[in-house]
């Protein structure tokens, strides 16, 4: 079945990665499904604003499917709100109806927008490496603790 053969070969690694993140495209298509049913713990991103909220809801019902029907043991890690922009009231707000809407599954560590996050990519480097100093840098750090904590 294409739905488990991420999951084979990712088996053939096992024991030579502590860990192995999945960031498949943001659709729910095959590739979302096949990494769900791939992963051991979901952790859902969502941008601070209500059209993402609102996106949540199909993916959650995916998650839903995957869990009852290819993947028992996938389990919700939690939420991570990002491109949180302090300045403006709906991002605020957004960031409360997320807060209330997901509860303890979402994230203390909120993810600001900053030019080094954006600048990152073109520099084909993780804003860990290219700015390990910036506050987006300090923000993903503390986030993965969170996780880690959490898993």
């Amino acid at each position: 079945k294409p739905a488990f053969r991420l999951r084979e070969k990712l088996k053939e690694c096992a024991g030579k990665f502590d860990l192995v993140l999945i960031d498949p495209p943001p659709t729910l298509g095959a590739l979302t499904v096949s990494a769900m049913t791939a992963a051991g713990h979901l952790l859902i991103p969502i941008q601070s604003s209500y059209y993402s909220l609102q996106g949540t809801n199909d993916l959650l019902q995916t998650f839903r499917l995957v869990k009852a029907k290819l993947n028992p043991d996938l389990k919700l890690l939690g939420v991570l709100i990002t491109m949180y922009d302090p300045r403006t009231t709906l991002a605020k707000e957004a960031v409360e109806e997320i807060r209330r809407v997901f509860g303890g599954l979402a994230l203390v560590t909120v993810i600001r927008r900053c030019v080094k996050l954006e600048e990152s990519p073109a520099a084909a480097q993780s804003v860990i490496t290219y700015a390990p100093k910036s506050v987006a840098a300090k923000e993903y750090r503390a986030a993965y603790k969170e996780l880690m904590a959490r898993a």
